[in-house]
């Protein structure tokens, strides 16, 4: 849910930092804001990892299977 409206996805990090009331931290492998991706079924919001290169965000399970940290939300649709 975003902003109230379950299917109304924030159109970019900006959004994400007001509807929480504080800026994110910056990314801790690049020192550059965190990368924010819409998704057919929600966000993600995540760092580049150590590697300092974009690769969409994969973010599985377990730390040891990827580079790239972050969180991705998933909104119902109807």
């Amino acid at each position: 849910m975003f902003l109230g409206q379950p299917s109304v996805l924030p159109k970019s990090l900006d959004e994400v930092e007001s509807a929480l009331g504080r800026k994110l931290l910056p990314d801790p492998f690049t020192g550059k804001s965190l990368i924010y991706r819409q998704t057919p079924d929600g966000y993600k919001v995540y760092s580049v990892g150590d590697d300092k290169k974009d690769d969409g965000g994969q973010l599985l399970k377990h730390a040891y299977e990827t580079d790239e940290w972050g969180v991705y939300i998933r909104v119902p649709r109807k």
